[in-house]
């Protein structure tokens, strides 16, 4: 055994501490980095050397073979699933504030008071309706409640519009996230198919799969393709939205008729980039962008539908979900938009008939 043996053996246990040292240094300086996972290194004994000159064999000190995260998917998981909750009812918590604004409700400006005072001035015109001054002032309180739900229509116009921006501000944002994912994925793949540690590397793409997870509900799955080669693979809906490096993003198309009557023109619909449309009304989405669409379009996704049962010349009669429509203006069937100039309603059979142009 050469006389410098033992001196090897401290060597490489000063090596080992360094590294220890090094890791734990790292920790601190990163104790209030943003989704930082501490590490710690993973150490063992060096191969022992076999002892010719009596039973046994020496130890021959020891070795870091790894530098390991102190992080459990688990957890992550269970995080991304109420992380997605949280956003989607702080969006709805947000703008239903909004809402409760707009109609000013309880207040000495809302419509309890509009509705108030008109009442009063009706009855004060009911005991003498001859009477110019309190025909005057019944018109002005009339205006004056007219002039409230015009004012409450055009701030909730405006309200959907900005729902609307924001759902498209939310896909962007879905699609930056998913290139930045997609990105690190590649680097990381790199660094560990070569034998390295990325673990910082992972911890920046679990931040980025939180503030997604907050967006949209998402599904994770890493595949281990052997070699120190992993997949991460991010789906929405079943539906792949990163698979490795590759990225399968989703755009908006402005609707071109109306879903509901009321609505602003120019609503958007989401779909993947192969056409197929993203089921926003799935029970297993939640999320900022389904509070947005929730609170956009409102009726939990059930807009008009029915059933055409007769067509003549330029009369479509559908049997339908409802009968408040405009007096005019557009109708989908099939993909296919139509335009109407007027309809009836059929209180008997439910159906409506629509005079086309």
């Amino acid at each position: 055994m050469s006389t410098f043996f033992g001196l090897n053996i401290a060597q490489q246990g000063l090596y080992t501490a360094q590294a220890g040292l090094n890791v734990t240094g790292h920790n601190i300086s990163n104790a209030n980095t943003r989704g930082y996972s501490r590490q710690v290194i993973n150490q063992q004994a060096n191969p022992a050397l076999p002892s010719y000159m009596s039973a046994g064999m020496y130890g021959a000190g020891s070795q870091v073979i790894s530098v390991d995260q102190i992080r459990n998917q688990y957890y992550d998981i269970k995080y991304w699933e109420t992380n997605k909750v949280q956003g989607e009812y702080s969006v709805k918590s947000t703008y239903l504030a909004h809402m409760e604004a707009i109609f000013a409700e309880p207040s000495d400006y809302g419509f309890t008071a509009y509705f108030d005072g008109l009442f009063e001035q009706m009855m004060l015109l009911s005991t003498n309706p001859t009477d110019m001054v309190y025909r005057q002032i019944f018109i002005e309180s009339a205006s004056g409640f007219a002039g409230y739900f015009n004012s409450v229509d055009a701030q909730l116009r405006a309200q959907q519009q900005e729902l609307n921006m924001m759902v498209k501000a939310k896909v962007d944002e879905i699609n930056s996230l998913a290139e930045q994912i997609a990105s690190l994925n590649h680097q990381i793949r790199t660094l560990e198919f070569n034998g390295q540690v990325a673990n910082d590397l992972r911890d920046q793409r679990a931040n980025l799969l939180d503030d997604l997870s907050a967006i949209i509900d998402i599904e994770v799955e890493e595949i281990n393709e052997g070699y120190n080669n992993n997949r991460l693979v991010v789906s929405i809906n079943g539906q792949p939205l990163i698979d490795g490096t590759d990225v399968n993003k989703l755009h908006v198309v402005p609707r071109d008729g109306l879903a509901n009557p009321e609505d602003e023109p120019g609503m958007y619909d989401i779909y993947w980039g192969n056409g197929q449309p993203l089921d926003v009304y799935s029970g297993n989405l939640s999320g900022e962008l389904v509070g947005y669409i929730h609170l956009r379009d409102g009726n939990n996704g059930e807009n008009y539908t029915g059933s055409v049962t007769a067509v003549n010349g330029n009369q479509i009669t559908i049997a339908g979900n409802r009968n408040d429509l405009p007096p005019s203006g557009t109708i989908k069937i099939d993909n296919k938009t139509f335009e109407y100039t007027s309809y009836t309603y059929n209180p008997v059979t439910g159906e409506l008939t629509f005079e086309l142009t």
